[in-house]
Protein backbone atom coordinates (compact mmCIF):
# COMPACT_ATOMS: atom_id res chain seq x y z
CA UNK A 1 0.00 0.00 0.00
CA UNK A 2 3.53 2.09 0.18
CA UNK A 3 3.49 2.08 -3.53
CA UNK A 4 -0.19 3.47 -3.91
CA UNK A 5 0.18 5.88 -1.30
CA UNK A 6 3.29 7.49 -3.06
CA UNK A 7 1.22 6.88 -6.57
CA UNK A 8 -1.22 9.38 -5.31
CA UNK A 9 1.23 12.02 -3.34
CA UNK A 10 3.09 12.39 -6.37
CA UNK A 11 -0.17 12.39 -8.97
CA UNK A 12 1.17 9.49 -10.80
CA UNK A 13 4.78 10.25 -11.26
CA UNK A 14 6.61 7.95 -9.07
CA UNK A 15 5.79 4.66 -8.11
CA UNK A 16 8.52 2.65 -6.06
CA UNK A 17 9.53 -0.72 -6.54
CA UNK A 18 8.58 -3.21 -4.65
CA UNK A 19 9.40 -6.96 -4.16
CA UNK A 20 6.01 -8.73 -5.08
CA UNK A 21 7.52 -12.02 -3.05
CA UNK A 22 7.35 -10.43 0.29
CA UNK A 23 3.35 -11.55 1.05
CA UNK A 24 3.25 -10.59 5.03
CA UNK A 25 3.52 -7.05 7.29
CA UNK A 26 7.09 -7.02 8.51
CA UNK A 27 7.35 -5.06 11.73
CA UNK A 28 10.92 -4.22 13.60
CA UNK A 29 10.03 -4.46 17.89
CA UNK A 30 6.07 -4.91 18.35
CA UNK A 31 3.35 -4.49 15.62
CA UNK A 32 1.65 -1.37 16.15
CA UNK A 33 -1.80 -0.91 17.47
CA UNK A 34 -4.62 -0.71 15.21
CA UNK A 35 -6.84 2.34 15.10
CA UNK A 36 -10.22 2.66 16.87
CA UNK A 37 -12.91 5.12 16.39
CA UNK A 38 -12.88 7.82 14.01
CA UNK A 39 -9.21 6.47 13.50
CA UNK A 40 -9.54 3.29 12.64
CA UNK A 41 -13.03 4.06 10.29
CA UNK A 42 -11.08 6.47 8.15
CA UNK A 43 -7.29 3.86 8.41
CA UNK A 44 -9.67 1.43 6.76
CA UNK A 45 -10.99 3.37 4.28
CA UNK A 46 -8.19 4.04 2.84
CA UNK A 47 -7.08 0.90 3.00
CA UNK A 48 -9.74 0.02 0.55
CA UNK A 49 -9.26 2.69 -1.78
CA UNK A 50 -5.38 1.92 -1.74
CA UNK A 51 -6.48 -1.95 -2.50
CA UNK A 52 -9.11 -0.64 -5.27
CA UNK A 53 -6.00 1.20 -7.26
CA UNK A 54 -3.68 -1.73 -6.22
CA UNK A 55 -6.28 -3.78 -8.48
CA UNK A 56 -7.01 -1.34 -10.97
CA UNK A 57 -5.42 -2.79 -14.55
CA UNK A 58 -2.83 -0.68 -16.03
CA UNK A 59 -5.29 0.84 -19.14
CA UNK A 60 -7.94 1.77 -16.48
CA UNK A 61 -5.20 3.89 -14.43
CA UNK A 62 -4.29 5.45 -16.98
CA UNK A 63 -7.77 6.42 -18.17
CA UNK A 64 -8.14 7.51 -14.37
CA UNK A 65 -4.25 9.55 -14.38
CA UNK A 66 -5.52 11.53 -17.24
CA UNK A 67 -8.89 12.55 -16.35
CA UNK A 68 -7.54 13.64 -13.14
CA UNK A 69 -4.93 16.15 -15.02
CA UNK A 70 -6.84 17.00 -17.40
CA UNK A 71 -9.56 18.40 -15.02
CA UNK A 72 -7.39 19.25 -12.23
CA UNK A 73 -8.98 16.69 -9.93
CA UNK A 74 -7.24 14.83 -7.30
CA UNK A 75 -6.73 11.32 -8.07
CA UNK A 76 -7.84 9.46 -4.77
CA UNK A 77 -11.10 11.67 -5.28
CA UNK A 78 -11.69 9.68 -8.78
CA UNK A 79 -10.61 6.37 -7.42
CA UNK A 80 -12.94 6.72 -4.48
CA UNK A 81 -15.61 7.33 -7.02
CA UNK A 82 -14.47 3.91 -8.77
CA UNK A 83 -14.64 2.42 -5.63
CA UNK A 84 -17.87 3.46 -4.58
CA UNK A 85 -18.88 2.02 -8.19
CA UNK A 86 -17.87 -1.42 -7.29
CA UNK A 87 -15.22 -3.85 -9.59
CA UNK A 88 -19.24 -5.09 -11.27
CA UNK A 89 -20.68 -2.15 -12.11
CA UNK A 90 -17.65 -0.23 -13.47
CA UNK A 91 -17.45 -0.01 -17.56
CA UNK A 92 -15.47 -2.21 -19.43
CA UNK A 93 -15.94 0.00 -22.34
CA UNK A 94 -12.91 2.86 -22.01
CA UNK A 95 -14.80 5.33 -23.74
CA UNK A 96 -18.20 4.64 -21.19
CA UNK A 97 -15.31 4.54 -18.58
CA UNK A 98 -14.15 8.21 -19.86
CA UNK A 99 -17.61 9.44 -20.15
CA UNK A 100 -18.11 8.78 -16.13
CA UNK A 101 -14.73 10.15 -15.59
CA UNK A 102 -15.13 13.23 -16.58
CA UNK A 103 -18.65 13.70 -15.46
CA UNK A 104 -17.28 12.67 -12.14
CA UNK A 105 -14.55 14.79 -12.34
CA UNK A 106 -17.20 17.96 -13.52
CA UNK A 107 -18.56 17.27 -9.98
CA UNK A 108 -15.64 17.28 -8.19
CA UNK A 109 -14.22 20.45 -9.10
Amino acid sequence: MVTEEVYLDTKAKQRPWVNESLRRLLYFGVAPQEPTGDDGLITGERRQLLLTIAELPNPKRAQVELASLQDGVPLDALYGVLKALGTEKMPEDPTDLQKLLDAQAERLQ
